[in-house]
This record gives structure tokens, C-alpha cells and sequence, in this order.
């Protein structure tokens, strides 16, 4: 079943029902066991909501550690890139202006534009961590 996350966290695992889905903010979409999701509707609709017809194959992929397939990419040609925020892994195209600036500096000394978009802050990252 496809779960979205609603709640308030900037990024948010599964631990209470065993799953261990992540989720990397509020209205990301994951599939979810149906007896795990049925359960996590049910106890917390405040956090979960049901969704259907929704994908996020590359959200999962990543967390799995595969890459993308063709068609799944970030819209620039390039497979989405996945990197280490304390502890846990993000797929650069699913991070907020605000993490992809705090993290180009913290790791790379590099300070990005945050009026730029999103998508530009990524292809930064990528072009740092790559080398290219």
C-alpha cells in the first residue's frame, strides 16, 4: 500500500511497527506491507495517510541501496546521487534548499546561494561529491 507521511518531521523512519520505511519529509510517498499500513492508518492518522495510484519506486530504491532505472531520474540526466545526513542516507533530489546549503558547507566548505532552487542546490552537490 502506499503511505504518505503527513506528519511534522523533516524526515521520518519507521520503528514502531518493524517496517523500518523512510520517509524523507512531510507528503513523501512509500510502499508499505498492507497489514503495517492498515495498522499505521488506524493508530496514527496524524502522521499517515492512505494513497493510491502514487509512486516512489526511486525513494525505495535508494534506501536499498540500487540506483534509479531510466525514467526515474531527476529530470537532468544524471542518476540521483545519495548521501549521509547524521547517520541516514537522502536522496539529494527528495532535500529541502535548507539541508542541501547546510550540507555542501558542512562537508564540502562550499557556501550555495539559497535562493537558487532546489533542483540547482542538487546538481551542485552531485558536481561536488563527483568531482565533475
Amino acid at each position: 500500500m502506499k503511505v504518505k507521511y503527513i506528519g511534522r518531521e523533516p524526515t521520518h523512519r519507521d520503528r514502531l511497527y518493524g517496517s523500518g520505511v523512510f520517509w524523507s519529509g512531510p507528503g513523501d510517498v512509500q510502499e508499505v506491507g498492507q497489514e503495517i499500513a492498515e495498522r499505521m492508518l488506524k493508530r496514527h492518522p496524524d502522521q499517515y495517510a492512505l494513497v493510491s495510484g502514487a509512486t516512489d519506486t526511486g525513494q525505495k530504491q535508494a534506501q536499498e541501496g540500487e540506483q534509479p532505472e531510466s525514467g526515474e531520474e531527476d529530470g537532468e540526466g544524471a542518476e540521483d546521487l545519495v548521501i549521509e545526513i547524521r547517520g541516514e542516507f537522502y536522496p539529494v533530489r527528495k532535500l529541502s534548499r535548507d539541508v542541501l546549503a547546510e550540507y555542501a558547507e558542512q562537508r564540502h566548505g562550499v557556501k550555495l546561494d539559497k535562493r537558487r532552487s532546489a533542483q540547482s542546490l542538487a546538481a551542485e552537490i552531485r558536481r561536488l561529491e563527483t568531482g565533475g
